[in-house]
């Protein structure tokens, strides 16, 4: 994978966890945010995944963070969350 890619998703994940952070906030004061944080927080599971396998070579993590995204997903999707 190129630098530059590499680069890239890095940054996106730095946003994205900026985003967690200021969600976190705003869903204490308003619980209407919840479900963008919920789906930031399963975007940015899928972010740390694709990160993992390819710039930190950590196989098997990413792994359990695909199956994490997946599972966050599913319950944004049923209402479990």
């Amino acid at each position: 994978m190129k630098k530059q890619y590499k680069e890239v998703l890095l940054l996106i994940q730095t946003l994205l966890t900026l985003f967690t952070l200021f969600f976190m906030v705003f869903t204490i004061i308003d619980k209407t945010f919840l479900i963008a944080l919920q789906i930031i927080i399963a975007i940015l599971l899928f972010v740390i995944a694709i990160n993992s396998y390819y710039i930190f070579n950590r196989k098997k993590m990413s792994y359990l963070y695909f199956i994490a995204t997946i599972i966050m997903i599913v319950m944004i999707v049923y209402g479990a969350i």
